[in-house]
């Protein structure tokens, strides 16, 4: 049984593609160094906004990129949970309501994903399909408004991230992790997957989770949540894509190894998960090898 999961970003699976790597191949490969290849939503997400450019080639390209995923998804490679479920099964597991966090999708979700997949493969982006990239591009744009907005009213916590240097980060976010600002980073986390108010119950929760380093989604959402911070009060913004890009190191939280071509998403990776072996894939050699010797 593998285990080593190996989270590729979206990048990484294009290349894939462009090489025309046999899935089959590729996993009996990374198998021998006890690695899986495990697929993040998100990665489907950024392929299917392919699909409302509206244009021939870029419809081409989509079902190029989702008739190679679907081989993976025959294979049955592990599907991992999006962020908020994970979120969601930490806290049950923390409070005895959950014996175990399952980080990966059971048969009927997969089912369910095999089946969309089909349909986009076929050049199918129906009313379902553009829904769902539609509400997670809002998602991206109400977490860069609302730092921004944060940001623009606390002026005494704008001005002091702005002083702390790429170099003191990592420990900065060590520290702050464990401190009261973390505990409210939960808290408004938990807040928002379980629909409800921030409240002492939930602070107390947020707590539970940050003193066991098990819980790897807590840890990583706050993490990211703080270095997002960081970013726009040093750049005084946040680029559109950054939250997508951010978004794939925190969902890699049960994985070992995430794999990217951008060196910065690479760091954003290893700031939200210091545990990830990061690997960047520069195209000096083929990918199949790269994961080979990566894992």
């Amino acid at each position: 049984m593998p285990t080593k999961f190996v989270y590729l970003d979206t990048s990484v699976w294009n290349s894939l593609c462009d090489q025309a790597v046999p899935a089959g191949e590729l996993l009996t490969t990374l198998l021998a160094s006890e690695a899986q290849l495990a697929l993040g939503v998100n990665v489907v997400y950024e392929m299917a906004k392919i699909f409302q450019m509206g244009s021939p080639p870029a419809a081409h390209r989509g079902q190029q990129l989702f008739g190679y995923l679907k081989e993976y998804l025959t294979h049955r490679i592990p599907v991992v949970r999006e962020t908020w479920q994970l979120l969601q099964q930490e806290a049950a597991h923390v409070t005895g309501l959950l014996p175990v966090v399952d980080p990966h999708w059971n048969d009927e979700e997969y089912a369910d994903l095999l089946e969309e997949v089909e349909r986009l493969a076929l050049g199918t982006f129906d009313k379902r399909a553009d829904s769902f990239v539609t509400r997670r591009k809002s998602s991206a744009k109400t977490v860069r408004t609302g730092i921004n907005n944060h940001l623009k009213l606390q002026h005494t916590v704008r001005e002091g991230l702005a002083k702390i240097d790429d170099r003191a980060l990592p420990e900065w976010l060590e520290l702050a992790l464990r401190s009261p600002a973390g505990r409210f980073v939960l808290q408004a986390h938990l807040a928002d997957v379980f629909h409800r108010t921030p409240d002492a119950e939930l602070n107390e929760l947020a707590d539970k989770l940050l003193t066991n380093s098990q819980y790897k989604i807590s840890h990583a959402l706050v993490r990211d949540s703080l270095y997002l911070n960081w970013r726009c009060a040093r750049r005084g913004s946040i680029r559109s894509d950054l939250p997508d890009d951010t978004y794939h190191g925190v969902n890699a939280s049960y994985c070992a190894v995430f794999v990217t071509t951008e060196s910065d998403q690479a760091k954003h990776a290893l700031l939200a998960n210091p545990h990830l072996r990061t690997v960047v894939y520069d195209k000096s050699m083929t990918l199949a090898g790269v994961l080979e010797h990566g894992v």
